[in-house]
């Protein structure tokens, strides 16, 4: 599969759902699931992820430079790449907490609570996306 699948997916999925915002605000906004998950339970199941998805990371990367210790060759771009998502997966959830905070302090309805909510939603397809990444990444590691 290719690595452009994943943002391609994501950008249809954010077009998508800003299209729900401007013509189905109360579906986003008023949706009884999304009232229910897009809370703390969504920065419980978020902040799992990102800490589990960081050991792993630190794990893959760890098994790296042990490759190129035993002379199994370079892997600079996938270090980097692995650093990057550990990074982005962190700064998604601090976005996210930032979004619940601002979504619970003020009055949002409407197409501003749509636009919040489906921001959210982007947030959790791109966790898949970039634990689809690193899953990748992981197997094509070399066993021994």
């Amino acid at each position: 599969m290719s690595k452009e699948i994943p943002r391609i997916l994501l950008i249809l999925i954010f077009c998508l759902l800003m299209t729900g915002c401007i013509f189905f605000p109360w579906w986003i906004s008023r949706n009884s699931f999304l009232d229910t998950f897009l809370n703390g339970s969504y920065l419980s199941v978020m902040g799992t992820i990102v800490s589990i998805t960081v050991a792993s990371c630190s794990n893959i990367y760890l098994r790296l430079g042990q490759l190129e210790a035993a002379g199994r060759g370079p892997f600079p771009g996938t270090k980097k790449a692995l650093r990057k998502s550990a990074f982005s997966l962190v700064f998604i959830f601090s976005a996210a907490f930032f979004i619940l905070v601002l979504r619970g302090a003020i009055d949002a309805s409407g197409r501003f609570g749509a636009f919040l909510n489906s921001l959210l939603i982007c947030g959790v397809f791109f966790f898949c996306s970039v634990l689809l990444d690193i899953t990748r990444v992981a197997f094509k590691l070399p066993s021994s």
